[in-house]
Parts: C-alpha cells; structure tokens; sequence
C-alpha cells in the first residue's frame, strides 16, 4: 500500500464515516486529488482551494445544503446550483415530486434565503424565483449604479453573483430551457418597465438578460452606421458580448442588422 493510499484509507476515510461531507483547502497539492477521489453517492467532498474567497463562498453555500435533506431527496440532486435550476426548471419528474409533498416547502425558503439571500412572499412559487434570478443577473452585469426607480426591486448580494450567473447560462444554453427563459424575462422586462427605465443608460453591461439590452446595442450600431462611424459600430458588434441572439429571430420581435452592418465593417 503506497502512502497516497494508507492516507486515504486510514485517516480520511474513516471519518467521513461520521461526517459525510470533506471539504478540502490544499492549496499545496498535496492531499488534494487523494481527497477528491472519495467522492460518492454518500459522501460529499467540496473542494474549497481554487480562486481564493469565491471557493470558499461556494463551499460555504454547498455545506448549508445539509441540513435541507428533503429538497435533495425529492430532486435527487446534491449541489446549489442543481437545486435552483430544478425550482426554476423542473423535470416532470422533480415536479410531480414537488407537488407531491409539502415536506419541502420550508426548506426551499431556507435554501432560497441561505444561497441567494431571497425572502419569499410566496409559496416558493416559480414566479417570483425567475423574476429575482433574473433582475439580480442584470444588476451584476450593470455598469452603473442602479437607478432610483429600481432599487427597491428585490435582488441578490454580491456574493450569489456566480451561482447567478451560471444559472442564467445554463437555462440560456440549454435548447430545453430557452424558451422558457425567454418568456420569463419577456415578462420580467415588461412589469418592470425595463427599457423606458433604463432609455437613457448606454452600457447596459456585457450580458443580455433581456432582450431590450441587445436592441439597445442594436440602434446604438445603426446610428453609428447611418453617422459612417465605422470604428464604432465595429466595437459595438465585436465587444463579445454574452447570450446575444435576442434579435436575431429567437424573440421575434425585429429583424437584426448585425450582418448588413458586419459586411459594412469590412469594406
């Protein structure tokens, strides 16, 4: 028996048999891939070592989840990020499973406030899960201090930013879960009065939660284009920005200019 194992076998392995869950900083190396090795259906392990405090935030949120073990039972899913995505988007298995019981109801509410920061005036309805997601991601992505208008709108801390946002690609990316994304933003965007709110900001951020942000960038584009700015409507079209395809026929609301002016670019 090497050491890598005598080690795994004899020191660690033993007191996840109490514990159930490891959470790993190594950030020497040297017990770290040993440690994720342990790894099973019974056994947690959450490595807290990469990127400094963002590790440990996600560690910090992945170990409140035990103490919530109907909602991991019901939705047969184990990490925070699978849990949001299975009350925003559920399969028709975890809604059955849902509906089903009550059991969980509470612990949704605590998982909700614990991970997103988010008290519920509802029954952890759908709904108001989306619209909070949503704004808090617009929020982040904002450039500028929010507006008056919208500051009492409920949203994340700044912490939640990553789980945020990788929930928000997921059911963006996800063939699946984009037209369901789409019509929540659609009406998150609509009762919030986003683009008379938001008229006069001109850098709405590099992510497009809602689809007003990628019109905007749009006319912004074709003004610069009507005005023969080409460097500028070149940097508007090439600042790689994230989930654009909002007016490229997915919403259908407008047709898009982005290839007549991407071949203007080029002349």
């Amino acid at each position: 028996m090497g050491i890598a194992e005598f080690i795994q076998s004899n020191i660690f392995l033993p007191r996840l048999k109490q514990k159930s869950c490891l959470v790993i900083y190594d950030p020497d190396r040297r017990y770290r891939d040993i440690c994720l090795d342990l790894a099973s259906e019974t056994v947690t392990v959450i490595d807290a070592t990469e990127n400094g405090l963002e590790s440990r935030i996600a560690a910090l949120r992945e170990l409140r989840l035990f103490g919530m073990p109907s909602l991991r039972a019901l939705l047969k899913v184990e990490s925070a990020n699978d849990i949001l995505l299975a009350l925003l988007s559920p399969s028709s298995l975890q809604e059955r499973a849902l509906k089903g019981s009550d059991t969980w109801v509470q612990e949704g509410r605590d998982f909700l406030h614990a991970t997103l920061g988010q008290e519920l005036k509802t029954r952890a309805k759908a709904d108001e899960i989306w619209r909070f997601v949503l704004f808090s991601e617009f929020v982040f992505d904002l450039p500028v201090d929010l507006l008056d208008s919208l500051v009492t709108v409920p949203h994340a801390p700044n912490e939640a930013q990553l789980l945020v946002e990788d929930i928000c690609d997921r059911l963006w990316s996800d063939l699946r879960t984009r037209s369901q994304y789409i019509d929540r933003a659609e009406q998150v965007e609509a009762d919030l009065g986003l683009p008379a709110v938001c008229r006069a900001i001109e850098n709405l951020g590099d992510r497009y939660t809602f689809s007003f942000e990628e019109r905007t960038i749009l006319k912004q584009a074709i003004a610069a284009l009507m005005t023969e700015d080409m460097d500028r409507v070149r940097h508007i079209l090439t600042a790689g920005k994230i989930r654009s395809g909002w007016a490229n026929g997915i919403c259908r609301r407008m047709p898009t200019p982005y290839q007549g002016a991407d071949e203007q670019t080029q002349n």
